[in-house]
């Protein structure tokens, strides 16, 4: 397996026009998922819920563009403390995950960056503006608790599009599971890999020590998440390797 590379913080902060300019590269996410008039959400509220007919919803953030500086920074820098969380926008993920997170963290303010494949990220563009948007944070994190970096198992779809259409646990020869059922071992394994990497990536141990999680979403596609952090011993492997490996 390739090594990877922690990336160095930039020599000069990052503005928060770039921090605006990163979030737009992910703002056509929804065509991924053939499901383009979904509402756009932002990263500090509850992800979307169910629909008028009932049927779960996809939920992609981005920051209004009438924000300010000061309207963003209010939310990263809430004294009752802040958690922030990279997830994927699936609609079986994002909302249950939330939820989960809410649980854990009572009296905190979450703020949860959802886009295709978390923080699992295949384009240089998209990994690029992850991180900006990450170290803008970092810049302000002196109320940050925690940052949680996650994606999920259970078929991310996202990381089917960069395998050619092959979903994750077929690649690597497992069960691809039934929604009911939980993710195999294998396919859980490889994804912690693949979460790994992507931290790794973002460069996200330098950009807040001490502050890190990294969590497998488990979802069964019928609704229920659960966030598995037991990352010890996993070796990092970014999707790039996956796919030239």
């Amino acid at each position: 397996m390739g090594e990877t590379t922690l990336n160095p913080e930039p020599k000069t902060p990052i503005s928060f026009e770039q921090v605006r300019t990163a979030f737009t590269v992910f703002k056509s996410d929804y065509n991924i998922v053939a499901h383009p008039e979904t509402p756009i959400n932002t990263p500090f509220n509850r992800p979307n819920g169910p629909d008028a007919t009932g049927h779960r919803q996809y939920n992609l953030t981005t920051i209004p563009a009438d924000m300010t500086e000061a309207d963003f920074l209010a939310q990263i820098e809430d004294p009752a403390g802040v958690v922030v969380a990279i997830g994927c926008m699936d609609k079986d993920a994002a909302l249950p995950a939330y939820e989960v997170l809410k649980t854990e963290n009572p009296d905190k303010k979450i703020v949860y960056i959802t886009v295709a494949g978390g923080i699992v990220q295949k384009e240089q563009e998209r990994i690029d503006a992850m991180r900006t948007i990450l170290t803008y944070v970092s810049q302000h994190q002196e109320h940050v608790e925690a940052v949680i970096a996650t994606d999920h198992d259970h078929t991310c779809g996202k990381i089917k599009v960069d395998l050619g259409g092959t979903a994750l646990a077929e690649k690597i020869g497992a069960e691809v599971p039934n929604p009911g059922q939980n993710a195999s071992q294998e396919e859980q394994e490889k994804m912690k890999s693949l979460i790994a990497g992507g931290v790794t990536e973002v460069g996200l141990p330098t950009l807040f020590p001490g502050k890190l999680k990294q969590g497998l979403v488990q979802i069964d596609r019928e609704g229920s998440a659960s966030i598995d952090y037991g990352f010890e011993g996993v070796q990092p492997q970014t999707i790039n390797q996956l796919i030239d490996g």
